[in-house]
């Protein structure tokens, strides 16, 4: 009850009417495996069932159901009350298809076992493959989230909208939203995070910008929009971060949002409670390059193999970077 959707209804009723060795097959949103607010239904899950798989799907480029603009999850399941031990949990990465590809998309599909370590904060990650599983080890392995390091007196800051495409949106200012009057307008989804070093903040908004992050994210959130829980919960030590790679990370903070600001342009929307606004709008995919150095300095830091690198540089490139990926 607790969880105030109807469908974790229907899971706990599917799971009392089964018998053992029955098996279950659901599609749900994908909060199933993402959010806190259905901790308590992955319980009931992992009491009632010996093996759990769970894949789960984008809404851009292509949907599951047409005209449905929900993120969602395939839950499959092998019911046995009363079993001994801990669940195996398989997962897939977070897939995107475009129309052309849907006849395929299950043919490719590829399940990894969890292991239960990288269940953080009771969220089930959206990953795929063995590198995957490294990379996440490796992230978690750091045991000081950004979160943690965040001060909210600092006079040093970070902001970030909640909107989430193929990129995400950290600036070391807010986005320029222009009324007709000439004012300048503040949006209230702009959240702002404090820190009082300022290498500290460098660090972090080179951090947040990075491919590594838009991967963690996803794997982490209900990939709706960019909220506190995952901004928070990205693992980076920033005190055990040699000094090199903190004053690397520094340069090309300040060089992505140079480039961010030169590629972008102001557009006049018209919005029915503000009327006509001018607002400044970014193309993060023409910064990639930039991007990809900082992941390539945070490998370094993190300590990625060649394979692990590769991977987070190439992550979901075919969208980010297509026409699609336009912000």
């Amino acid at each position: 009850e607790n969880c105030s959707d109807l469908y974790a209804f229907v899971i706990e009723r599917s799971l009392r009417v089964l018998r053992k060795g029955g098996h279950c097959g659901l599609i749900t949103p994908i909060s199933l495996v993402s959010t806190d607010g259905f901790l308590s239904l992955r319980k009931l899950i992992f009491d009632s069932c010996a093996e759990n798989w769970f894949s789960t799907y984008a809404m851009r480029p292509s949907k599951l159901f047409d005209g449905a603009d929900k993120h969602l999850c395939i839950w499959l399941a092998k019911i046995t009350q009363g079993q001994n031990g801990a669940p195996q949990i398989y997962a897939t990465k977070y897939y995107r298809w475009a129309d052309d590809e849907r006849e395929h998309l299950f043919n490719i599909m590829q399940y990894v076992l969890v292991p239960e370590q990288l269940l953080y904060f009771g969220s089930i990650p959206k990953i795929g493959t063995i590198c995957e599983i490294e990379i996440y080890k490796k992230i978690l392995n750091q045991k000081k989230s950004l979160g943690e390091q965040r001060d909210q007196y600092g006079k040093y800051f970070l902001c970030h909208t909640r909107k989430l495409r193929y990129f995400v949106q950290f600036l070391d200012r807010p986005p320029k939203i222009v009324e007709e009057s000439g004012k300048l307008r503040i949006t209230s989804e702009l959240k702002e995070i404090h820190f009082s070093d300022n290498l500290d903040r460098d660090a972090a908004l080179a951090a947040y910008c990075s491919t590594l992050f838009f991967w963690f994210f996803l794997g982490l959130a209900d990939c709706r929009n960019v909220n506190k829980r995952e901004v928070d919960a990205f693992q980076l030590n920033l005190k055990l971060m040699h000094s090199s790679i903190r004053s690397e990370l520094s340069s090309l903070a300040n060089t992505l949002m140079k480039d961010l600001q030169d590629n972008s342009e102001m557009r006049q929307m018209n919005y029915k409670k503000y009327g006509l606004l001018n607002v400044q709008v970014f193309a993060p995919r023409l910064s990639k390059p930039i991007i990809d150095r900082i992941d390539r300095v945070l490998a370094k830091h993190y300590g990625f193999s060649d394979e692990e690198l590769d991977f987070v540089i190439n992550y979901d490139i075919k969208y980010r970077m297509g026409r699609d990926g336009e912000e």
